[in-house]
């Protein structure tokens, strides 16, 4: 095997162990996806494409869809507290940032405060999403006064 080959090998397969952790990126994604759209007080914000699951915890008598200002606030207010808390307890990291809801999930165009899962740690397991999901029941009981 010639240089030139040796590097072509070494080429590809950098490239399938970049694609491999792609696709686990994303299977892990899509699992937290289907956790979210499963548990009755989450509204997910995004179609995931790769590692991103951005969603928001709703507070108790809140439905999605056509939110008015009041339960707006209150959405943002009670996923600002959880975020809050994720940081101060440190168990969890769960980014926050603003966005408009474009996929009109809960109100067309309104800025929202989600947070977002990241599928980037390969460690991750479906155990974890389990837990990090009853964490936020845990939160939210705590900060809203209501159950999942």
């Amino acid at each position: 095997m010639d240089v030139a080959e040796a590097v072509d090998d070494d080429a590809r397969a950098r490239t399938r162990g970049l694609a491999e952790l792609a696709d686990h990126r994303h299977e892990v994604a899509r699992t937290f996806e289907g956790l979210v759209d499963t548990h009755p007080r989450l509204v997910r914000l995004n179609d995931p494409d790769l590692a991103a699951v951005v969603f928001v915890y709703l507070p108790a008598g809140i439905e999605a869809g056509n939110l008015n200002d009041a339960e707006l606030d209150r959405v943002n207010q009670l996923n600002i507290a959880i975020h809050l808390r994720v940081l101060a307890e440190g168990h969890w990291h769960l980014h926050q940032f603003t966005l408009p809801d474009d996929l009109g999930r809960l109100r067309a165009g309104a800025i929202v405060y989600p947070l977002r899962f990241m599928a980037n740690n390969p460690a991750v397991t479906e155990t974890h999403m389990h837990d990090v999901l009853a964490y936020l029941d845990h939160l939210a009981l705590d900060l809203d006064g209501a159950t999942a």
